[in-house]
């Protein structure tokens, strides 16, 4: 009798590992990896004019903004991962290789999305693709303004494996890892980009 009790709490502690989350959980989890995935893209900050250079005091204030908004949204590795990044370097890196183009928005929508497991520390291991949407536009100097503003969608995604971890009551990225490629507009998921 005892072994059947042993039997079925250890058959239900591992059924749990498998037990999707709530909808709010996994809306919050989303969430954090579209933000987690959007935090590197070189978008400029509102109200920042564009320049072929920063001084020191702006690349200090754009950088330390950059970290706020990684630090919101990951932790461990893949906090690790990203905040080495010199973010103002990136947007005027950005800003070069597009011939003048820079982007001025971006957003991001979950393309792909599993529920894999649950870690004994309350872990979500999920795997997840996000479309990164942008609005570019090309600076006038000359008119010290924005022209040809559009919107593109990226047509493809990498399908990452996602640890989250909830701290502080907020879902975070811990660890990702690339684990398949995502072609949007037919579905098909694939090994390589």
């Amino acid at each position: 009798m005892v072994a059947l009790v042993v039997a079925a709490v250890v058959g239900a502690a591992d059924a749990w590992v498998y037990v999707p989350p709530t909808r709010g959980t996994r809306a919050a989890v989303q969430r954090a990896i579209i933000q987690y995935e959007l935090v590197p893209a070189p978008v400029w900050p509102p109200g920042q004019e564009i320049a072929d250079r920063f001084s020191v005091r702006k690349r200090a204030e754009l950088q330390a903004a950059y970290l706020s908004r990684l630090a919101a949204c990951s932790m461990g590795d893949a906090l690790t991962e990203y905040s080495s990044m010199d973010y103002p370097h990136a947007l005027l890196a950005s800003r070069r290789r597009s011939g003048g183009t820079v982007i001025v928005a971006a957003r991001g929508d979950i393309v792909y999305y599993d529920f894999i497991s649950r870690r004994p520390n309350g872990d979500l291991v999920v795997h997840a693709a996000v479309r990164h949407v942008f609005t570019v536009g090309k600076w006038d100097p000359r008119r010290r303004r924005l022209t040809g503003r559009k919107v593109s969608a990226v047509p493809k995604a990498v399908i990452m494996e996602f640890t989250m971890h909830k701290a502080g009551g907020v879902w975070k990225v811990a660890e990702n890892v690339g684990w398949r490629f995502l072609f949007i507009p037919t579905g098909r998921i694939t090994d390589e980009p």
